[in-house]
């Protein structure tokens, strides 16, 4: 039986991807979070930024009692179950009148595990109405699997730049099953980037109509890139892309 979410409320969950709005604690309560991580901006001079703002359950008591809040638990598990384990915790702060946004993409894009089994709990510590710019859900896109994702940057006049860019050739058989297979770092921003390349390799012999799954359990972790596991995972579209080639094509 469901400890805070209704029956419907998880089902609307696991339709759309996304659930809302779900009170956990009060609005004194919202604010006190928010009154800590303002006193720890003022001691640090200014908004957490780099790896400050990432696993704060592992940097602030705080934020871990936030992580461990009885409410927000009982919610997860009404989704997922009891065996719950906290992989990771993030500020995305919008401070005011900035123009900085997060553009569409799924995630499990850039999280680099081996399963897109994760739940992620979203904790407002102030108002969140449209005219803030809030976030923007697309209702089951989580049910189209990986979709292809382009790593730009856009400035405040709407130009773009490309982050990462890497190219992959590869050689399959009439089957779909990879025979050869090989990266090239191209425009990168990190200088450990090109090493992911090297465990490129390790795909030989899978079918490319497996990869959507499968590059996250070969080159999940340091062995690969988000970046670049994103453009193999691309390479699951082959067989339906040959599937559309013109009949004259069909034996080449």
């Amino acid at each position: 039986m469901p400890k805070l979410l209704t029956a419907d409320q998880v089902s609307d969950y696991l339709r759309d991807g996304f659930h809302f709005p779900v009170r956990v604690f009060p609005a004194a309560e919202a604010r006190a979070y928010r009154d800590r991580l303002e006193a720890q901006e003022r001691a640090l001079g200014g908004p957490l930024t780099g790896d400050m703002r990432h696993k704060v359950h592992l940097l602030f008591t705080w934020a871990n009692e936030l992580a461990r809040h009885p409410r927000i638990l009982d919610a997860v598990e009404d989704v997922i179950g009891p065996d719950i384990l906290c992989w990771s915790t993030t500020f995305f702060t919008k401070e005011a009148n900035s123009p900085s946004f997060v553009s569409w993409h799924q995630d499990a894009t850039y999280w680099g595990l081996s399963t897109d089994d994760v739940i992620t709990a979203w904790v407002a510590f102030a108002d969140a109405p449209v005219e803030s710019g809030a976030m923007k859900f697309w209702p089951g896109s989580h049910l189209k699997n990986q979709l292809e994702h382009r790593d730009t940057f856009a400035e405040d006049d709407g130009s773009e730049s490309v982050l990462h860019e890497y190219s992959v050739h590869a050689t399959v058989d009439r089957s779909g099953r990879l025979l050869q297979i090989e990266a090239v770092p191209r425009v990168l921003p990190h200088i450990e980037c090109p090493a992911a390349t090297a465990s490129v390799p390790d795909l030989v012999g899978e079918r490319t109509a497996d990869l959507g799954m499968r590059v996250g359990s070969t080159l999940g972790g340091i062995r690969g890139c988000t970046h670049l596991n994103d453009l193999l995972r691309s390479l699951s579209c082959v067989p339906r892309l040959l599937a559309l080639r013109p009949p004259h094509l069909s034996h080449a």
